[in-house]
């Protein structure tokens, strides 16, 4: 035998009823209120783990270099590394494979899990550092001024230093010392070439 349900009947509340007087659906702030909501408790606690681990990172090293005056680090590095760890350990936690040895002894799933987030973090953490040096090095090339004749590039550098070391090897200080001899002619060139 079967039996129908029963309709609920709360005096005056209407379930079917649109939420404004425009019809438009009721659940669309409400669910993108939601899903904010569950994406703000997802990412709180690894977050808040690593907030406070990295922060007691930054303090025990300041704290050990204070003796010698030297600063190392902040609190807003700290705070920005402990976002994007966080958010990496939540995406990597939604991937499908990584519940791969979940009935497997304990063991198995626990150094699985950690090398797949030690992997995801280290790549995260790559392209953070990739990202800020693209910037500073974007900002450098098209902020700063150019000198009005090109300085010599490191490789330049080196090459008129290495000629420098040969030159002093080849002569003496007694023909350094003399203006009229080639060995001082070298050496004002390739200085002048060194001061540019």
């Amino acid at each position: 035998m079967r039996t129908r349900p029963v309709p609920y009947d709360d005096g005056d509340v209407r379930f079917d009823a649109p939420a404004n007087s425009l019809g438009a659906p009721a659940g669309l702030g409400r669910r993108a209120g939601a899903w904010f909501l569950h994406e703000l408790r997802e990412v709180s606690p690894p977050t808040i783990f690593f907030f406070v681990g990295f922060n007691l990172i930054v303090l025990t090293t300041n704290l050990i270099l204070a003796d010698y005056l030297a600063a190392f680090g902040n609190f807003m590095i700290a705070t920005a590394a402990a976002l994007v760890v966080g958010k990496a350990v939540l995406v990597t936690n939604a991937l499908p494979f990584l519940r791969r040895y979940d009935r497997a002894p304990l063991i198995q799933p626990i150094l699985f899990k950690t090398v797949v987030y030690w992997a995801v973090v280290f790549i995260a953490r790559l392209l953070e550092h990739f990202v800020r040096f693209w910037l500073s090095e974007l900002r450098r090339l098209l902020f700063t001024h150019r000198p009005s004749e090109l300085q010599l590039n490191r490789r330049q550098r080196i090459c008129e230093l290495v000629r420098l070391s040969r030159l002093a090897d080849a002569h003496s200080v007694d023909e350094f010392r003399d203006p009229t001899s080639s060995a001082h002619h070298q050496l004002v060139d390739i200085v002048r070439r060194l001061a540019r």
